[in-house]
């Protein structure tokens, strides 16, 4: 049961952990989003102030206003409300497609890049690719505007600015949509596993509950059985005054067996009780040792798409830096036009009257040298913009590596404590193993001095002309009670051992048995007992002044050949009266007794409940699309 609970409060501690650190950054992703959004809007109102209409620029303060207020509001009163990505957003695509149609200005995109790359990561796919599709008509319709302008260079600049940018939404969406679903598929199994663990707790509980019932209940039984072995003491006493001592032996003796039986009897509970929840405690750990490995199956996944993220952003930054470089030629080649121009309007003024035509084409040539000067100009700087984007989503796959990292090696550590807690389970699988056949070996023990006691209550009826055969009996049944005594010596020790094993895993100091029984010393016993401790047979030679009991051999060859009668042949002359056996005794238990012990050998601990049967049902269901993921779980809110 300790170990069920510590691997509940471990598991419940790292769902806590993952879903207030995706929360966190979820938030803080989102107040970037409406922070890129106002300074956007800021700086659209701060360039064209000067060359828009006054109303045309109201509108944008009035909008800029009502957008931060807004945002402000519901950051205090709806925190939690969907309701803020989807206006931060739109602002942001209202803004953006604006400043696009006023300025005209290619670099008014990288704006966008950044909040798809933010948007996509950490907050809704659907919605960033719907505002993805947006900002590819809006860029698709100023790119149209240009070519219809004449200004095909800067169409041209659009036409590869809206192919980047599908590129880069494609391989963010891939992304982000594994990610999710890694993340989704270790929240499923995380709450099936406490599930199923507080399941066994509280089956542990309900069996504890009804043995602890049912051993009240036996205890009572038993306090008969020692009432009616007195009785018999009794019946002994009186039917030969002449041997006191013997009597006061066997009444010792009857309430020693009587204690045994009550020992022998919580033991077995123990026994079984514990025996079921090692049982249920293999399942767990087999179980949750599953778990784990598909857990670190699924973070494996995770290393491998994000190193397939870092490939493709490591291609990019190649491709960028071959356009830097076909730019570079394109400016090489642009200066030394120019350089040629220069040349030709110098061989032109040379020539005179004759070169005024040429040094007219010199001049255009120069001209067209120049604007292709300042496209490359402009086409470097946005190659620039572009690779500082890459890096930026460098950085950010580099987190999540860090984060998969992590992961992997609180994976590794919930393997190892997974593995310590095996061996665990498996030594007390063994120690279980010999305590059940330390347990019959006592059974048949008690059984045959509960014979022997019936042998000894059929003889006493004889016990003047049997004093021999009774003190024979008697130091028989004195050294099965030492060895019984060493038994339970021994039993103790072992559920000793159980204990201080599962304190020491639990932390704790080891909890007594179900029901409270702790298994009493020879000492305890020996109080219980009035002091009384059962005497060797050298002690009791002593007391009778040295003497030995003879044999029944030196008894025969005294009495000229008699041999003391057996327990049947007494029975015979005492009218037929045969003592009951202990199988007639156990036959007067109660029926509620049994019916506990069947319910106690038959529980399960795999049976399933109501619940559990529910729990497997959808895990059917989930383990349907195999081919993609196992499981569709949930790390968190996703916003």
């Amino acid at each position: 049961m300790q170990l069920a609970c510590l691997i509940t409060d471990f598991e419940e501690g790292l769902l806590m952990e993952n879903t207030m650190r995706l929360t966190r950054k979820n938030e803080t992703v989102l107040k970037m989003v409406t922070a890129l959004t106002v300074v956007r809007m800021i700086l659209s109102i701060m360039e064209k102030k000067e060359t828009v209409s006054s109303a045309f620029l109201g509108i944008q303060i009035v909008l800029c206003l009502a957008l931060i207020g807004g945002c402000v509001f519901m950051y205090i009163k709806m925190s939690d409300s969907p309701l803020i990505r989807f206006i931060v957003g739109g602002g942001f695509i209202l803004v953006s497609a604006i400043s696009i149609f006023n300025h005209g200005n290619i670099y008014n995109m990288l704006p966008f890049c950044a909040f798809i790359v933010m948007t996509m990561l950490y907050l809704d796919t659907t919605y960033s690719l719907i505002c993805a599709t947006v900002v590819d008509v809006f860029m698709l319709i100023k790119a149209i505007t240009m070519f219809a302008s004449g200004n095909t260079d800067q169409g041209l600049s659009w036409v590869v600015a809206i192919i980047l940018f599908i590129i880069m939404t494609f391989c963010l969406y891939r992304t982000a949509e594994n990610v999710v679903r890694e993340q989704e598929t270790d929240q499923q199994e995380i709450k099936y596993h406490l599930m199923y663990q507080e399941e066994i707790t509280q089956n542990m509980v309900d069996v504890v509950e009804k043995g602890n019932q049912h051993i009240e209940l036996l205890q009572s039984k038993l306090d008969s059985f020692h009432d009616a072995t007195d009785e018999v003491a009794k019946s002994v006493d009186a039917i030969s005054s002449g041997v006191t001592e013997t009597v006061k032996n066997m009444e010792s003796q009857t309430n020693m067996t009587a204690q045994i039986r009550n020992i022998i009897d919580h033991l077995i509970q123990v026994k079984d009780h514990t025996l079921n929840s090692t049982n249920e405690a293999v399942d767990a750990t087999e179980q949750g040792g599953k778990l784990v490995e598909q857990l670190k199956e699924k973070s494996d996944a995770i290393a491998v798409a994000n190193q397939k993220v870092t490939e493709v952003a490591q291609e990019l930054q190649d491709k960028i830096s071959s356009a830097e470089e076909i730019t570079q030629i394109i400016y090489q080649v642009s200066s030394q036009t120019n350089l040629l121009a220069l040349n030709a309007s110098i061989e032109a003024a040379r020539a005179g009257e004759a070169g005024r035509g040429f040094s007219v084409v010199a001049d255009e040539i120069r001209k067209l040298a120049d604007n292709t000067k300042q496209s490359i100009d402009k086409i470097t700087d946005l190659l620039q913009g572009v690779t500082k984007l890459a890096d930026e989503t460098s950085e950010l796959v580099m987190n999540s590596v860090q984060a998969s990292e992590a992961q992997a090696e609180d994976i590794n550590h919930v393997t190892a404590a997974f593995e310590s807690i095996a061996g665990v389970v498996d030594v007390l699988h063994n120690n279980m193993t010999s305590l059940d056949e330390l347990s019959g070996n006592l059974q048949e023990s008690n059984t045959v001095i509960i014979d022997s006691l019936a042998n000894q209550q059929a003889a006493s009826e004889e016990i003047a002309a049997n004093a021999q055969s009774s003190a024979e009996l008697s130091e028989c049944n004195l050294e099965d009670l030492v060895d019984v005594i060493g038994e339970l010596n021994e039993i103790a020790e072992i559920i000793g051992s159980l204990s201080q094993m599962e304190g020491m895993e639990g932390g704790q100091e080891p909890a007594p048995a179900p029901g409270g029984f702790v298994p009493p010393s020879p000492e305890s016993l020996a109080a219980e007992a009035g002091g009384f401790i059962p005497p060797s047979p050298e002690s009791l030679a002593a007391e009778a002044g040295g003497f030995i009991p003879p044999s029944p051999e030196s008894l025969a060859a005294e009495a000229g050949g008699f041999i003391p009668p057996s327990p049947e042949s007494l029975a015979a002359e005492a009218g037929g009266f045969i003592p009951p056996s202990p199988e007639n005794i156990e036959e007067e238990e109660p029926e509620d007794t049994e019916e506990f012990l069947e319910e106690t050998t038959d529980c399960d601990p795999e049976e399933p409940t109501e619940d559990s049967e529910e729990a497997a049902d959808t895990e059917d269901v989930e383990e349907e699309p195999e081919e993609s993921e196992e499981y569709d779980d949930d790390w968190g809110e996703k916003i």
